[in-house]
């Protein structure tokens, strides 16, 4: 008996029909009927009554399946646990950050940072004191690098020739709400 197997009982179920389930499975519908009857065999029971139209369980089919939906949910909800603890982040994460623009970056995230990450311990640091991380053995995992800023423009590089290229374009409003998001860093 596989997960998988559970699922397909589980569709047949729901859409009565085995084009329909497969189809909801994103399975042929030959794979779906083999592995429903490989299901049946394997336990020694019927679970659906093939002679009615549209497709029903059986008595101890219906027991099954309620069975089924109780475990597919238990494995859903085993693999939210997983992958919230993968998604944790714990122990010390170290930034460094130019002293100019802290004061604009930080209150950005480190509000969210703190509820969605309550085990870390968010460490902020000049940028100067990268180095001073790095040669203590504690390196800063993030560094927010120097950025030219020319009146309103947020500008990371110029061109070859010294002109800003056209990502140097974006005003600081639309550079704090790229960091927002987190595709800036």
């Amino acid at each position: 008996m596989t997960i998988q197997q559970l699922e397909y009982i589980v569709a047949l179920d729901t859409y009565r029909h085995f084009v329909t389930a497969a189809e909801k499975c994103y399975v042929t519908q030959p794979t779906l009927t083999m592995q429903v009857k490989k299901l049946e065999e394997s336990i020694g029971i019927s679970i659906f009554d093939r002679k009615k139209s549209p497709i029903e369980p059986t008595v101890i089919g219906e027991s099954i399946i309620l069975k089924a939906r109780s475990v597919l949910r238990e494995v859903q909800q085993l693999k939210a646990l997983v992958n919230d603890e993968k998604s944790q982040i714990e122990g010390e994460f170290r930034i460094g950050v130019i002293p100019t623009i802290s004061p604009y970056l930080i209150p950005l995230f480190a509000t969210k940072f703190a509820k969605e990450y309550p085990k870390t311990k968010l460490i902020i640091e000049d940028n100067s004191a990268q180095r001073t991380s790095s040669a203590r053995g504690c390196p800063v995992q993030r560094a927010f690098q120097s950025l030219h800023l020319s009146g309103s423009f947020f500008c990371r590089k110029k061109t070859d020739n010294g002109k800003r290229s056209g990502e140097c374009r974006r005003s600081l409003a639309t550079a704090a709400r790229a960091l927002r998001k987190g595709s800036g860093s």
